[in-house]
């Protein structure tokens, strides 16, 4: 067994391509300690620390992907809320049935929110969460067109300058 890395392990450990590394490396950009400096191999020593780099590396690149996921779908949510208020209207007609279904006392959460809306005080109505309610149906319509997609870093890119750009065409339409 080895006890060093090459350019070649840390590509695949951090999830670059190893001329990165390699520039990374000739940089000093990449922590840890170099087995033997020679011009033309790059190897480092396998500890916590270099192992540490590329896992912060590769977490940066699935961080991205989620947040492109997470704000596609906020900017899905808000497009369909105004898009659609019917669907709105019966979601939140849904969600509080639902609420007075698992309420122990029903009666008093129905006169609780009627002394709501005669106070105005919205604090009081039923909440509910469109983003809980249709985010699960919108991030599996996603899941599924990026599994399916030759080149799913192209579409979140697309998603991603789509909710940049405010273009509502570009966003994922479900079903």
């Amino acid at each position: 067994m080895r006890n060093f890395l090459t350019t070649k392990d840390i590509a695949e450990l951090s999830g670059y391509r190893r001329a990165q590394i390699w520039n990374w490396a000739k940089a000093g950009k990449i922590p840890g300690q170099r087995v033997k400096h020679s011009a033309r191999r790059v190897r480092f020593v396998d500890s916590p620390e270099i192992r540490e780099w590329c896992n912060r590396r590769r977490g940066g690149l699935d961080a991205w992907m989620w947040t492109v996921i997470e704000a596609t779908v906020l900017a899905v949510v808000a497009r369909d809320c105004s898009a659609n208020p019917e669907k709105i209207e019966k979601i939140i007609a849904q969600e509080t049935q639902r609420q007075l279904d698992e309420s122990d006392d029903p009666d008093r959460l129905l006169k609780k929110w009627e002394l709501a809306m005669k106070d105005g005080n919205p604090e009081n109505l039923p909440p509910v969460d469109l983003l809980r309610v249709m985010g699960s149906d919108i991030l599996a319509e996603m899941m599924r067109q990026l599994v399916d997609s030759e080149h799913p870093g192209r579409l979140l890119t697309r998603w991603q300058r789509a909710c940049a750009d405010q273009r509502c065409d570009d966003l994922p339409y479900i079903p």
